[in-house]
């Protein structure tokens, strides 16, 4: 038995995204499979490790998954974060069309820019194709409130070589498939073959 197959595949998970959109809920659901939803990330950014076997394809990955606080003023300090992140989880919500256009004015672009840690033009675009990013709608089950439309945030994943994803942290609805679809992306992205 090698070394992965005891002791699974690790991954290195970032959440970026606004405030009040989720990234706690939809990770304590995963994690923890509870709903609070008065729990935020106030200061600053905190690791939860949480292994999962993926039955489809028989791997088991551990997730480092790394959720940070949404407010503007921390910004600077995700870019520490960047450095060996396999999948980049940019979470919006449902409800709240400005929490998606920061995804398509900020996020998008500091991952673009900042994630690659090296100067050269060639190097950066290479290594953006390979980098797993995934634009999550949050609050699916209040579709009812909906403000932003599938349609465009589709046609921007699409645009930006990113995978879309809807989930309810409520609920739990789309959660475990997450991150079954973030291992898969990343086994496949980082063509690992074991």
């Amino acid at each position: 038995m090698s070394k992965e197959e005891r002791f699974g595949i690790a991954f290195k998970i970032l959440f970026l995204g606004e405030s009040n959109v989720g990234k706690n809920c939809i990770v304590n659901r995963f994690a923890n499979n509870i709903f609070d939803y008065n729990k935020y990330t106030i200061s600053g950014a905190y690791k939860i490790n949480k292994n999962m076997l993926i039955k489809d394809i028989n791997k088991l990955i551990n997730f480092e998954i790394w959720i940070t606080p949404g407010q503007k003023k921390y910004r600077i300090m995700h870019r520490v974060l960047y450095n060996n992140t396999n999948a980049f989880i940019l979470v919006y919500d449902i409800t709240n069309y400005s929490s998606f256009d920061e995804i398509k004015k900020y996020w998008m672009k500091e991952i673009k820019l900042r994630a690659p840690q090296n100067s050269r033009i060639l190097l950066i675009l290479i290594l953006f194709l390979i980098l797993v990013i995934i634009i999550v709608g949050n609050k699916n089950d209040i579709q009812i409130n909906e403000k932003v439309s599938e349609f465009e945030v589709k046609e921007f994943s699409n645009q930006n070589n990113a995978i879309f994803h809807l989930t309810s942290a409520a609920n739990g609805n789309g959660i475990n498939e997450l991150f079954e679809k973030i291992g898969k992306c990343c086994i496949n992205k980082y063509k690992l073959n074991i």
